[in-house]
């Protein structure tokens, strides 16, 4: 998976600047493009400059709205206000992705829209064919960004994510299914908006030292591109495995007490994460965490904290006099209050042994089955 004779040619190529056998940049472009069907790509050097290019390419900025997920990474948001846009939050469904209804609305609501942000969250499928339905009836001239930074080899009837929409955003920071340590790519079939995202992450040039426009300094490096294509010539293998663990954890656990987040629509997830909701008190759940730590046992807290409550935004809401958007309470968004309550990350990674995920699994499934009888035995005592 990783060519550590490639590796150690692009180190000795940095520290003494001998020529390269290959371009490795292009290598990553020839196979993102052969494994997606994408016709351009360019690779940067995280997900964050990845859709901040998106953004600038398809000409948003000052006076333009953009809709996007609630539950998502402050990235997206600082993404959008990086062009002097305003970023507008939309309701999430029972798959943790956005919403349709609620996207319809917000469109209605907020006519100055000029791109929508999907985001495939935990490498579950969003319902692009119904949501890029919706904004195309709506408007004309929006463009719809595809972030699927959790979701390599996600698909929906067979089809890649990222071909839905007018460009699509990747990630290859730590824990993503394909990783560099860091690093993002951008596609799109829409030629201008390439040309303007090339300049816009090369310093404003095509063509060194011809700087053109104003743009940024977001070059992949070519050590980070051949880790990337290494683990993308195997992606078969490795979403395979993950699949295969998300497997083992529907197969064991209790899905009355733990319910699994899962896709609405026809698709297959990467299962970047194993998305849980456990029918606990809060406290039951700080107990449960605090055991599973005590064993060893792998899983991530899912504290939610949704952007409706991040302060840089509050900020940014109320020093612009937007007091309709500065609501705190959640109220606006009664899907995620629901379905975000409870939620537990388990991880499917390549590491994951069968023998682990049946230990987290029997915990889960023990202790609140425990918690369950002990609440039903203090209601019979109220009762009585």
């Amino acid at each position: 998976m990783l060519n550590r004779e490639a590796v150690l040619e692009i180190i000795e190529h940095y520290g003494r600047n001998t020529p390269l056998s290959r371009d490795y940049i292009g290598e990553l472009c020839r196979l993102f493009q052969q494994y997606y069907g994408f016709r351009y790509v360019l690779p940067v050097d995280s997900g964050t400059a990845a859709l901040h290019t998106a953004l600038a390419a398809a000409g948003i900025g000052s006076g333009d709205t953009v809709l996007l997920p609630v539950n998502v990474c402050a990235s997206v948001p600082m993404a959008v206000l990086s062009v002097r846009a305003l970023p507008v939050l939309v309701d999430t469904d029972a798959s943790l992705n956005m919403d349709a209804e609620a996207l319809e609305s917000m469109l209605d609501a907020h006519p100055r829209t000029r791109a929508v942000i999907v985001v495939h969250q935990h490498g579950i499928p969003a319902n692009m064919e119904r949501l890029t339905r919706i904004v195309r009836a709506k408007k004309t001239d929006v463009c719809v960004i595809e972030d699927c930074a959790q979701a390599h080899s996600t698909t929906i009837r067979g089809k890649p994510v990222g071909r839905y929409g007018d460009m699509a955003v990747f990630s290859f920071n730590k824990g993503k299914i394909l990783s560099a340590g860091s690093g993002g790519l951008l596609a799109t079939a829409n030629e201008e908006w390439y040309e303007r995202a090339f300049r816009f992450a090369q310093l404003g040039a095509r063509q060194t030292p011809y700087h053109e426009t104003f743009g940024y300094n977001y070059q992949m490096s070519e050590l980070q591109a051949c880790i990337i294509a290494g683990q993308l010539r195997n992606i078969a293998e490795l979403s395979g495995l993950r699949r295969r663990n998300a497997g083992l954890y529907r197969e064991q656990l209790d899905s009355d007490a733990v319910r699994p987040v899962l896709p609405l629509v026809e698709g297959e997830s990467s299962w970047h994460r194993f998305v849980v909701h456990l029918s606990v008190t809060p406290e039951a759940y700080r107990q449960l965490a605090d055991e599973l730590r005590r064993q060893g046992l792998p899983f991530q807290e899912a504290h939610p904290c949704p952007l409706y409550r991040a302060k840089f935004l509050q900020d940014y809401y109320r020093a612009n006099r937007l007091s309709q958007l500065a609501d705190e309470s959640g109220s606006a968004f009664p899907n995620f209050a629901e379905v975000g309550r409870n939620l537990m990350f388990l991880y499917t990674h390549a590491q994951m042994t069968e023998d682990c995920i049946r230990r987290i699994c029997a915990l889960l499934n023990k202790s609140i089955r425990a918690h369950e009888v002990a609440g039903r035995d203090f209601r019979c005592r109220e009762t009585n």
